[in-house]
């Protein structure tokens, strides 16, 4: 008989804790999450666009990065450089100029270009010191040629992507 009462007591201290499980789970206040999403884009004011999401590989800070153009003119882009310094940085040619017909998109470092971009720190030469699942916020500059007219541009924009 002992033993009865004693699996009822234990079944009904299931059940009360089950039901102050939920009761605490509905009534307390929402926890923000202290590692909000990160939307991984980048963004430019001029006519270029980031054309899918932005990869950025741990340890080697290097970018992949695939940008599409929608103007009519088709361009030549000829240096890439990211980082978190201010100011127009010095601009390196990239190994391979990438052709951009309007309308059309390409990768212009990382996949299988021959380009490697490096997004540095605020000194414009290290590496950032990042782990998995870090975030980088930095700017983008590109320069490119108008194939018709010859003309060169430069255009700048803002990165954040997390590192994979």
């Amino acid at each position: 008989m002992k033993a009865q009462a004693t699996m009822r007591e234990i079944g009904l201290a299931a059940l009360i804790m089950v039901a102050l499980l939920v009761y605490l789970y509905f009534s307390v206040p929402n926890i923000p999450n202290p590692n909000p999403p990160v939307k991984e884009e980048c963004r430019f004011d001029s006519e270029l666009a980031c054309s899918s999401s932005v990869f950025l590989r741990r340890g080697s800070s290097k970018l992949e990065l695939a940008i599409s153009r929608n103007t009519g003119k088709p361009i030549n882009i000829t240096s890439v450089v990211c980082t978190k310094r201010r100011g127009i940085p010095i601009m390196v040619p990239l190994n391979n100029s990438i052709l951009i017909a309007s309308g059309s998109k390409e990768y212009v470092s990382g996949s299988t270009t021959g380009n490697e971009v490096v997004c540095t720190d605020t000194d414009g030469k290290s590496i950032p010191d990042a782990s998995l699942g870090n975030v980088y916020e930095g700017r983008l500059y590109i320069t490119y040629i108008e194939v018709k007219t010859w003309n060169m541009k430069l255009v700048n924009g803002t990165i954040t992507a997390k590192y994979s």
